[in-house]
C-alpha cells in the first residue's frame, strides 16, 4: 500500500479562464507506485499534456493537490521535486539553439563535478541509437540543434533525462518525430528503465499499443474514463540514487544562460541600462543640489554671524566712546 502512495494526484481540476471557459482537468484522483511504465491516452484536447505538466510541478492546478512522497510538489519542495527527482521531456523539446548538442546536455546540474561526462553521455544517446547517418560521435556533440533532424533532436532530449536519472520521468509525446525502429529502441528504453524508476508517457501514436505498457490511462474530456493495471513489476534496485542529487547549476552555466537570456530579451536589457541610467543620474542631481542648498545655507549662517559679530563690536566701541565722553566732561566740569 506504501508503494501505491509515491506519486500521488489528489483531486486535480485545471480551469482555463479567457473569453471562454475551459475545463481542462475535473477531479482527476490517480495514485502511482515506485516503478513502472504508465501510457496516458486520449483525443486532442482531453487533457493530458495539462495533467502531465501539473504532475512535473510546472503548471498550478487551479484546486487539488499532486505530493511526492508525502511532500507537496509545490511550495518551497518545488525546486527539489523539479531539479532531482522528476524530469519533464517536453515537446518543444527545450534544446538551446545557441549551444551546441554537448553544452546542452552539461546544463545538467549532475554533471557539474563529473570527469567522466563525454562517457556518459555517449552511452546515453548510444542506447538511443546514436551515432546515426554516418556522423560520429564528436561531431554530432558540435552540431546545435538546427543541425539535426527533429527526430534526432527528440532523442537527444530524451537521452539529456535519462542521464540525470530521475525518479520520475515524464515524457510528452516523445515518439512524435521517430521512424519504426526508432520508436521500438525508444520503447525498449524506457522499459528496461522502468523497472527502477516510474516513467509515465503521454501518447496517442498508434505505435505503442495498449497492451505494451503496465498500466494505461485513458482521458475524456478532462476525466478519467479508463485506468487498468496490466502487470505489476518486481522493483529491481529501488534504492538506486540519481547521480548528484543534491547539485546545482555551476557557476559557468548559470552565466551563459543568463547571457543566453539577455541575447534574446535585448529590449528589456536596453530598457533596463537606460532606467538605471536615468536613476543614477536622476539620484546625482538630487545629491548635487543638496549639498548645494547646504552650503548655501552654511554661507547664510556664517555671513549672518559675521554681520551680528560686527553689529556687536560697533555697539560696544560706541558704548565705550559714550562713556569716556561722559569721563571728559566730568572731568572739565
Amino acid at each position: 500500500m506504501k508503494e501505491s502512495r509515491y506519486l500521488i494526484v489528489d483531486k486535480i481540476s485545471k480551469v482555463f479562464n479567457g473569453k471562454h471557459k475551459f475545463n481542462a482537468l475535473m477531479n482527476i484522483n490517480l495514485s502511482f507506485s515506485r516503478n513502472g511504465l504508465v501510457f496516458i491516452k486520449g483525443d486532442n484536447g482531453s487533457g493530458k499534456s495539462t495533467l502531465l505538466q501539473i504532475m512535473a510541478g510546472e503548471e498550478m492546478p487551479s484546486t487539488g493537490t499532486v505530493s511526492f512522497e508525502d511532500c507537496n510538489i509545490y511550495g518551497r519542495f518545488n525546486d527539489k521535486y523539479r531539479g532531482s527527482i522528476c524530469s519533464l521531456v517536453f515537446q518543444d523539446l527545450n534544446l538551446i539553439e545557441d549551444l551546441t548538442i554537448y553544452e546542452n546536455i552539461c546544463l545538467l546540474p549532475a554533471l557539474n563535478k563529473l570527469k567522466n561526462k563525454q562517457k556518459l553521455i555517449e552511452d546515453a544517446l548510444q542506447r538511443l541509437g546514436f551515432p546515426d547517418n554516418g556522423v560520429s560521435f564528436n561531431d554530432l556533440l558540435k552540431y546545435h540543434p538546427s543541425q539535426l533532424s527533429k527526430g534526432q533532436q527528440q532523442r537527444v532530449a530524451i537521452a539529456r533525462s535519462l542521464i540525470s536519472n530521475p525518479s520520475v520521468l515524464l515524457l510528452d509525446e516523445p515518439s512524435s518525430s521517430l521512424d519504426e525502429n526508432n520508436k521500438a529502441l525508444l520503447f525498449q528504453v524506457l522499459k528496461n528503465y522502468s523497472k527502477s524508476h516510474l516513467v509515465i508517457i503521454v501518447t496517442h501514436d498508434s505505435f505503442f499499443e495498449d497492451d505494451m505498457p503496465d498500466r494505461l490511462i485513458v482521458l475524456e474530456h478532462g476525466t478519467v474514463i479508463k485506468d487498468n493495471v496490466l502487470r505489476i513489476q518486481e522493483i529491481i534496485d529501488p534504492m538506486a540514487k540519481s547521480i548528484g542529487k543534491t547539485a546545482s547549476l555551476s557557476f559557468i552555466n548559470t552565466l551563459k544562460m543568463s547571457l543566453i537570456t539577455l541575447r534574446f530579451r535585448k529590449i528589456f536589457l536596453i530598457t533596463s541600462i537606460l532606467l538605471s541610467i536615468f536613476c543614477f543620474t536622476g539620484l546625482a542631481t538630487i545629491l548635487t543640489i543638496n549639498v548645494s542648498d547646504t552650503n548655501e545655507i552654511v554661507l547664510r549662517a556664517q555671513s549672518e554671524d559675521d554681520s551680528n559679530e560686527t553689529f556687536i563690536e560697533a555697539k560696544t566701541r560706541i558704548s565705550s566712546n559714550r562713556s569716556g565722553g561722559f569721563e571728559d566732561k566730568n572731568r572739565v566740569f
